[in-house]
């Protein structure tokens, strides 16, 4: 989960003052001398990442970025510094302008969850802090919940943003479909790469108008290439990553069919292909009595009679 306003409200203690003391106080912790992973680390963590989306001053920012890249470095078993640290890169990545600075920042942040999906417990992970709210109360995190709403709001979406100004994420200039057969999923909890596909769609449906209304033809082909890979290597998440490779076909079927192309609409073939998966899955479950199964069911009415059209 992104941190910014409204996010939490934190009895924000020396936040600031941390981070005024610069990158030779993040430094201190990995120097010789003092490997260890410093006492609050996870704490601190919390408060510059809360802090990052109002930073102004590029002094204090150089100093955010030294710490969510430091205190990962001594803390590596430490999932509460991970996600935190996950969440302080993103928001950086926003803030700073120069375009392979935004891409390295946002390579850090998904590296960033990676670790802790690596590093963190199967159930609910609540991280209680020793901060304090505005009422005196522990401040607490559900950090599963917050990695997949970072992923899917936050991290695919950018990469899709980014990608359509030529800057090229692993996850969409790697990982094509054809996995081996013996690959495994890139996620612990698999529940986070069906909130990578998620994100993937929701970051299409902001982009790729804007691409439209600029002369331009989105091209979803990473995207599609990268959910590809997820849905051969994460099988406890077959239906809904499934469900997703549908959604963003359908998406793309739907503009090329609006822009009357003279090309073959391939994206109903792949939509068609995905729901074929998706309702295999979905037979004989509690999932064929859904709201979403539903609209599955009408997305392969749609797609047929757009096939048939263009067979005309």
């Amino acid at each position: 989960m992104r941190i910014e306003n409204g996010w939490m409200k934190v009895t924000l203690i020396a936040a600031v003052a941390l981070m005024s003391l610069g990158y030779a106080h993040a430094q201190d912790a990995i120097d010789e001398g003092s490997p260890a992973c410093p006492d609050g680390a996870a704490d601190t963590m919390l408060q510059v990442a809360a802090q990052a989306s109002s930073i102004s001053d590029t002094t204090q920012l150089q100093n955010a970025f030294a710490y969510a890249k430091q205190l990962p470095a001594v803390c590596p078993s430490d999932a509460a510094v991970h996600f935190f640290s996950a969440n302080a890169l993103v928001v950086i990545s926003d803030l700073v302008s120069e375009p392979q600075a935004k891409l390295e920042r946002l390579k850090e942040s998904t590296a960033a969850i990676l670790e802790f999906d690596a590093v963190s417990d199967a159930g609910e992970n609540v991280y209680v802090s020793a901060l304090t709210d505005d009422a005196g109360a522990p401040v607490s995190v559900d950090m599963n919940a917050g990695a997949i709403e970072l992923i899917a709001k936050y991290l695919a979406p950018k990469v899709v943003l980014y990608e359509a100004n030529g800057l090229f994420h692993p996850w969409v200039s790697s990982s094509g479909g054809a996995a081996p057969s013996d690959a495994p999923c890139p996620y612990v909890h698999q529940a986070f790469a069906t909130a990578e596909a998620r994100g993937h769609n929701n970051g299409h449906s902001d982009t790729a108008p804007m691409v439209l209304d600029h002369g331009g033809i989105p091209n979803p082909v990473g995207s599609i290439r990268r959910i590809e890979y997820l849905l051969s290597t994460c099988s406890e998440q077959r239906r809904e990553i499934a469900f997703q490779l549908v959604r963003l076909n359908v998406l793309f079927a739907r503009i090329s069919d609006r822009r009357d192309s003279d090309s073959e609409n391939g994206y109903i073939t792949r939509a068609l292909e995905a729901l074929e998966i998706y309702m295999g899955q979905a037979e004989g479950t509690p999932e064929a009595g859904t709201s979403q199964h539903g609209v599955a069911v009408r997305w392969q009415t749609e797609m047929l009679e757009m096939a048939a059209k263009g067979s005309d």
